[in-house]
């Protein structure tokens, strides 16, 4: 699925998936032009990604809708703990929908890269998964740092005894 971001992300203007990818552009692969793909190849995935996207779309709004239900299920005023059991199977399934379309579209890529490919390609998306995880943990620390300052405006402003 990552792969087919970014193949499809190649034809916008430069910056405007840079909020998608949350990285900035120096930091952001060109992965057409580092892999080396043909213009074949290209046309490959754009083609299976364009057969997959309704597909997609229609297993994540399922998935959505049986997140929806179960929320509202365990939630509710009441609780049927069977009714629960039946929405949770709901809900398994449509995650287990949306990881098997991810699994097809990236084995249906994998099929077309050459094997010099597929090693650039493992090597470019563990250096993502890397600037991903930083890009993550440095949001976290920012949100402890705003929640500590929060607890301390709030203590501030408790009377001492």
């Amino acid at each position: 699925m990552g792969f087919s971001l970014f193949v499809n992300g190649q034809d916008e203007p430069s910056g405007s998936n840079e909020q998608k990818f949350d990285l900035p552009n120096n930091e952001r692969p060109n992965l057409l032009r580092e892999l080396g793909l043909s213009t074949e190849q290209i046309k490959q995935i754009r083609k299976r990604n364009i057969e997959r996207r309704p597909i997609e779309q229609e297993a994540r709004r399922r998935f959505r809708e049986a997140r929806q239900k179960l929320d509202a299920a365990i939630y509710g005023e009441s609780v049927n703990e069977q009714e629960v059991k039946v929405l949770l199977e709901e809900f398994q399934t449509a995650q287990g929908e949306m990881a098997k379309i991810r699994i097809v579209n990236e084995l249906s890529v994998r099929k077309i890269l050459t094997p010099e490919q597929l090693v650039k390609f493992r090597e470019l998306r563990r250096n993502f998964a890397g600037t991903r995880e930083n890009i993550q943990n440095r949001r976290r620390m920012r949100n402890d740092r705003q929640r500590l300052r929060r607890l301390n405006r709030q203590q501030k402003q408790i009377p001492e005894n």
